[in-house]
């Protein structure tokens, strides 16, 4: 049931049909809505209406029939409502559509002849004197219920035909309007438009300034064209200075050379500075004199002044404004001009900035240019320089010419210098990962004094072989820092290396650790040739050398410094690098927090780095483990073959995924070693459809070797299937000792419980 849209009501049109339906029927009509509230009515009230209507009757013989019309659900019909003492009521549903909108109730009429008895119960219901409802029932007339139900079926009729007018008269006075406000709609747009060519006609003198001016130029240009096309006096650009609350002239026509060049509006005083706190255009007249204290309002005599905001990005960076020295009302149409005109000018200060951003981003560029091309050769020289001896050493020992003494020199060059090129490589992946915001850190408490003492441990030799003698002065008490040791220990190490390596033969290098206040620090200081004062604030640049020339004396990629102060900054600390002049050393001090406090049951991990004995490496023995090598380089399958076969294992290899799954059919093995990035199906497709397979062979132990060292290429492997992970340059020993505890670590499982 939905309620009557408005206007389907109207009374004038219903009560002048309904008294013509009542002058026929001799019943009294009313309307109802959905909610039993009367709409119109009592129509044409009849003597038997008015002696029953202030009874009960017309509550209850009327609302009765009203819910009775609004509860039918299919096609309305009449329904008369009577009760045993002879008077009835007759009624129909309104609809519109489907919907039930409202109820016509006719009445009231005698369908049985009035008794005694009858009368004086109607008299007693209704309040009325017995005379009153005998005089009154006994001159109506009796209506049989059938014509009652043709009465309420032309009432249905009538209802219907009503409805239908109201509604169509309705909809065309709706459509009337609509159209009336669409017409208004159009005209005010037609005036809009041609309001807005007229404005564009009088703009485009402004928009023909070319835009390849310079600033100034273009500036001066516009104002011409502004006040030009406004009739104005005088025009100005005034400009916010940087670091100061002023705005500034920066272009001017009108004004005196003196206030031009002079003229400064502090920010809180003054017309200009009105419409920059307000960012919106503004009109003043000389009798506001009050509101505005300007030299400019007053040395010039100007009467009148408008002016609007130039904004950049949404930032206000000045004002332009025109003024008359006669009195005169600036027209809206005039202000628009001048705030496109404003517009305009901010647009070109816009693209001045941008141009002059553009100029020194080419100039940054072309000095980036220069410092990688300095920086790729000396990555070429750096990976040249180690991998010649290797070459010449490898070639010579293959002609099996060298004496024995001979060979042992060449071995060690031979490693130390892999050793070299493992670290250059080291220190570019470093470098990649702080550019890609992706160097991790594991947190831990650490013991500073014993990662110093075991970075001292590894550069030692070198110091010994040079010359250089090496100094610790370590505070053993100073607490614990929140850091990640083999971090900690790298920065120690770079500062360590950088001081060997510039500190002359028979000089020294010291390191320092002390507390100070609630921090820790670490000072490597040396008697080297120290830093100049030009190349100091660079020291810890990324490719910054204070020589990258071919002639300078010392290698070096001039990334070392550059990761430290990555790490320590990880660290929530700071480094910091000083020389007293050069040729009297220099001394780099890190400074981290101490923490703040120690939990209970904390525990601490020492990282000292590993030693070979004098006479060579101890391998753990590897007597009758069945290895599968997986690689497709034929040297690391070889070098790797050959290590684990010289430690007692059995060693077959495979060139390529398919290739060991075909020898695993064949071959029973105890333990895989697979590279990673191999052609065709890489080793994490391999040891997926490994694990996918039924069998022994599914559940082989498998060790990774992969030149992707990072912390998530780790998880990834080990999350793929693989038990361990070692990262090239791989050292013989650790992986001997992987081997050898995956080897262990099988046996013990295949045990029986």
């Amino acid at each position: 049931m939905g309620r009557a849209e408005a206007g389907v009501f109207e009374r004038a049109p219903w009560t002048d049909a309904l008294e013509k339906y009542a002058a026929v029927t001799h019943l009294t009509v009313q309307l109802y809505d959905t909610d039993a509230r009367l709409i119109c009515g009592p129509v044409h009230p009849t003597a038997l209406f008015e002696l029953f209507t202030p009874g009960r009757h017309d509550l209850g013989i009327f609302a009765a029939c009203i819910r009775r019309c609004q509860a039918q659900t299919a096609m309305p019909r009449a329904v008369v409502v009577e009760d045993h003492y002879g008077l009835a009521v007759v009624g129909t549903a309104l609809t519109l559509g489907s919907e039930i909108v409202g109820a016509a109730v006719a009445g009231y009429a005698l369908t049985a002849f009035l008794d005694q008895h009858a009368l004086q119960r109607l008299a007693r219901n209704s309040g009325r004197s017995f005379e009153a409802v005998w005089a009154g029932g006994r001159k109506e007339r009796h209506t049989p219920r059938e014509r009652l139900i043709q009465y309420g079926e032309l009432l249905r009729t009538l209802a219907d035909t009503l409805l239908a007018e109201n509604v169509r008269t309705r909809r065309e006075q709706q459509t009337s309007a609509r159209l009336a406000e669409a017409l208004q709609i159009a005209e005010a747009a037609r005036a809009t438009a041609e309001a807005a060519t007229a404005l564009v006609r009088r703009v485009q003198t402004l928009t023909d300034v070319a835009l390849d001016l310079s600033l100034d130029d273009l500036l001066r240009e516009m104002l011409t064209r502004v006040q030009r096309t406004l009739d104005t006096d005088t025009a100005v650009i005034l400009l916010r200075t940087l670091g100061e609350e002023t705005l500034r002239v920066r272009a001017a026509l009108g004004l005196d050379e003196e206030m031009e060049a002079h003229l400064r509006i502090p920010i809180g005083r003054g017309f200009a500075d009105r419409i920059a706190t307000e960012r919106r255009p503004l009109i003043w007249e000389r009798e506001d004199d009050d509101e505005v204290e300007s030299p400019y309002i007053r040395q010039q005599g100007v009467q009148s002044l408008a002016g609007v905001p130039l904004q950049v990005e949404g930032r206000v960076i000045g004002v332009l404004q025109v003024g008359s020295v006669r009195p005169r009302h600036f027209l809206r149409d005039e202000v628009e001009l001048l705030r496109l005109a404003g517009d305009r000018i901010a647009l070109g200060i816009l693209r001045a900035a941008a141009h002059d951003a553009t100029e020194q981003a080419r100039a940054t560029a072309e000095v980036a240019n220069r410092a990688k091309d300095a920086f790729l050769g000396t990555v070429s020289h750096e990976l040249r320089t180690p991998l010649s001896p290797i070459l010449l050493w490898a070639r010579m020992l293959r002609q099996g010419t060298l004496d024995e003494e001979t060979r042992r020199r060449a071995l060690e060059t031979i490693e130390r210098s892999a050793k070299s090129q493992a670290q250059i490589i080291e220190d570019l992946l470093d470098v990649s990962r702080i550019i890609a915001g992706k160097m991790r850190i594991e947190v831990r408490p650490v013991h500073l004094a014993r990662v110093i003492e075991a970075a001292v441990e590894v550069v030692r030799p070198a110091a010994e072989a040079k010359g250089v003698r090496l100094q610790t002065v370590l505070d053993t008490e100073v607490g614990a820092v929140s850091g990640d040791p083999d971090r900690l220990q790298q920065v120690v190490w770079n500062l360590l290396s950088n001081a060997i390596k510039f500190t002359p033969k028979g000089g020294g290098v010291q390191v320092v650790l002390e507390r100070v206040n609630s921090h820790v620090e670490i000072a490597v200081s040396d008697t080297g040739e120290g830093i100049s004062p030009a190349f100091l604030p660079h020291v810890f640049e990324r490719f910054q050398q204070a020589n990258s020339s071919p002639s300078r004396l010392h290698s070096g990629l001039g990334l070392g410094l550059a990761i430290v102060r990555h790490i320590v900054e990880l660290h929530g600390g700071s480094v910091r690098a000083g020389s007293p002049e050069e040729g009297r050393g220099a001394v780099v001090t890190v400074t981290l927090p101490l923490m703040l406090a120690r939990t209970a049951g904390e525990t601490e991990r020492r990282h000292p780095t590993a030693s070979v004995p004098a006479n060579g490496p101890q391998y753990p023995a590897l007597d009758g483990v069945r290895v599968l090598v997986v690689d497709d380089e034929p040297d690391s399958n070889e070098v790797v073959g050959t290590l684990l076969s010289s430690c007692g294992a059995e060693v077959r290899v495979a060139a390529s995924a398919a290739l060991a799954r075909e020898e695993l059919t064949r071959w029973t093995a105890d333990l895989l070693v697979s590279d990673v990035g191999m052609p065709g199906e890489d080793g994490y497709a391999f040891i997926a459809t490994l694990r996918a397979q039924e069998g022994k062979s599914a559940q082989v132990p498998a060790l990774a070797l992969t030149a992707y060292a990072s912390r998530e290429d780790r998880i990834r492997l080990l999350s793929a299937g693989f038990q361990a992970h070692l990262a090239k340059p791989i050292d013989p020993a650790e992986l001997v000792t992987v081997v050898a505890t995956l080897a262990r670590s099988l046996a013990r499982s295949s045990q029986p419980p």
